[in-house]
């Protein structure tokens, strides 16, 4: 998953010719340290064990992908424009996952529903 990540944000900073930027070099440190704790997940579960880091970190790559295509949108870039709508949506399912993941919500009923609704479409099935 890591790699695709990457193989993501390579596509959009060449595309938008910004390899140099900091937004660039920033989501390729938040995918290497997101990688780093999922790797503590495997060997060590018990260190590494809340699930809400992860999710953050994906969340956070998320984040810096939008705001490369954002800045490519601003300028004479009509297709980082169309690309933004997408990953825009991306972001805000990310970022509602967090949200549902935070320990207050998932223990309430409004908020374990939106979580039941979210993983429903990965899982394949709904409960």
């Amino acid at each position: 998953m890591a790699l695709a990540t990457y193989f993501q944000v390579e596509f959009y900073a060449t595309f938008l010719r910004a390899t140099q930027s900091w937004l660039y070099w920033s989501a390729v440190i938040s995918i290497a340290l997101n990688l780093a704790l999922k790797c503590m997940f495997i060997w060590a579960p018990a260190v590494a064990s809340n699930r809400l880091l992860a999710l953050v970190g994906g969340t956070l790559t998320q984040g810096l992908v939008v705001a490369l295509l954002w800045r490519g949108g601003r300028g004479n870039k009509v297709d980082a424009a169309l690309l933004l709508i997408p990953n825009c949506v991306m972001f805000a399912l990310n970022l509602l996952s967090v949200v549902c993941h935070l320990p207050g919500f998932s223990s309430n009923t409004p908020g374990n529903w939106i979580c039941i609704f979210l993983a429903a479409p990965f899982i394949g099935r709904s409960k």
